[in-house]
C-alpha cells in the first residue's frame, strides 16, 4: 500500500492517519497507568519523545504493508480522543485490530464506533477473510467491544503475556468477511 490509510467518518468521530501535531496530546492521553496496564505494547511513562516516535513510524509501517493506524478523533476533528490499528499480514489476508481510548472517552462507544469502520476498511477496502483481537481477561470491557462489533471468543490463552512479571491470560475473538455485515 502506499499513501495513506483512507480516512474514516462515524457519525461522532473522523478516524485519519496520525500527524506530527497530534504528539503532544498523544503523549498526554497515553502517558496514564491504567491505560498501560490495559496494553500490550504501550510503555510508562509515555513521553513526547514516544509519541513522536510512534507517529513517525507510522508511514513506514503502511507503506510496508505492515499495519494501517488512525487517530481518533471527535467528528469536528478537534480532539483526540484515541487510536486504532490494524497489523496487517496481507498473504494471508487476516489482520489484528487493536485500540485504545483515552480515559475521558471510556465508556462512550467511541472504541465500537471506530472499529466498526476499521472492520469495514479491512473486509471492503482490503478484502481481508479474518480480523482477530486480544485483550488481557482482566480488561472485559475490551471484549464487550469486540462482542459488539460481530467478533466470536475463540479461546483464552492461558499466561500468553507477562506485564510487570505478572503472567496474564488472553482472551482471543475473530470475524470472518462472510460473518461481517456491511
Amino acid at each position: 500500500m502506499k499513501g495513506a490509510p483512507d480516512i474514516l467518518t462515524t457519525p461522532r468521530l473522523i478516524l485519519r492517519p496520525f500527524e506530527k501535531d497530534d504528539a503532544g496530546n498523544l503523549a498526554g492521553l497515553l502517558d496514564n497507568f491504567e491505560i498501560y496496564m490495559n496494553t500490550t505494547c504501550i510503555p510508562f511513562p509515555y513521553t513526547l519523545e514516544d509519541a513522536e516516535s510512534f507517529i513517525s513510524r507510522r508511514q513506514e509501517f503502511f507503506n510496508a504493508d505492515r499495519s494501517a493506524t488512525w487517530a481518533v478523533t471527535e467528528a469536528d476533528g478537534s480532539r483526540l480522543v484515541g487510536g486504532i490499528s490494524l497489523e496487517l499480514d496481507l498473504p494471508a489476508q487476516k489482520a489484528e485490530i487493536g485500540y485504545w481510548t483515552g480515559i475521558p472517552w471510556w465508556n462512550m462507544g467511541y472504541c465500537t464506533e471506530a472499529a466498526v469502520a476499521v472492520l469495514g476498511f479491512a473486509f471492503g477496502n482490503l478484502g481481508l477473510n479474518l480480523v482477530e483481537a486480544r485483550h488481557f481477561t482482566r480488561n472485559p470491557s475490551s471484549g464487550r467491544v469486540l462482542v459488539k462489533i460481530g467478533m466470536i471468543r475463540e479461546a483464552v490463552l492461558r499466561q500468553r503475556s507477562c506485564k510487570d512479571g505478572v503472567f496474564l491470560d488472553m482472551a482471543v475473538y475473530s470475524i470472518l468477511a462472510d460473518e461481517h455485515s456491511h
